[in-house]
């Protein structure tokens, strides 16, 4: 044996940690991908509703639109609210059937929209659809911009809130593991 060999040292051991430790972490990372995939879903969901859920359509005038199945009211776009002698149809485009569509007092929804202005109409879409929406308005009136919008646009803050809540407490409780186990970690003896 030479002299040389003497001072070398025998390779160092990689420390072999509890199976409670790669645990913890495997679920602390899990926890912050689940929630992070929670307000993904909330998210879209939002932006799924508010892109389906809402047309503009100029009156006079008329437009092919798709929409969804479910309860469609017309609020005026400019805060003027409504435009005199408006006068809705709504077609099936499958069937050629007319959809019945409500005013004025007849409608069943009690809903104000932003700055306080009242639906011009509604219309119940049975199925999801290509719908023809055509209306005539008094010459006075001009072009009347409507934004038509879908029932489930009124269940989108709350959606939005549910999700990026259950998100967030998801991922500060996969954060909250992660330290946890890092600092349970550190006072665990080196093997040697």
């Amino acid at each position: 044996m030479a002299q040389r060999d003497i001072y070398t040292l025998p390779p160092a051991a990689k420390p072999h940690h509890p199976s409670w430790v790669r645990t913890g972490y495997g679920f602390g990372a899990a926890l912050i991908l689940l929630g992070a995939v929670v307000a993904g879903i909330a998210g879209g969901s939002v932006l799924s509703a508010i892109r389906h859920g809402s047309h503009t359509v100029d009156f006079p005038g008329a437009a092919n639109l798709k929409l969804k199945a479910g309860l469609h009211i017309g609020l005026p776009a400019s805060p003027q609210g409504a435009a005199a002698g408006l006068f809705v149809t709504v077609t099936d485009g499958v069937t050629g059937e007319s959809v019945p569509v409500l005013m004025g007092d007849s409608m069943t929804v009690a809903v104000t929209g932003a700055r306080g202005v009242r639906p011009l109409f509604q219309f119940e879409a049975l199925d999801e659809g290509m719908y023809l929406v055509s209306g005539t308005a008094s010459a006075q009136a001009g072009s009347v911009p409507v934004y038509i919008l879908h029932e489930s646009l009124s269940q989108t803050r709350s959606d939005l809130v549910v999700g990026v809540l259950a998100g967030t407490l998801l991922a500060g409780a996969g954060v909250a593991l992660l330290w946890f186990v890092h600092r349970k970690r550190k006072l665990l003896p080196i093997p040697g």
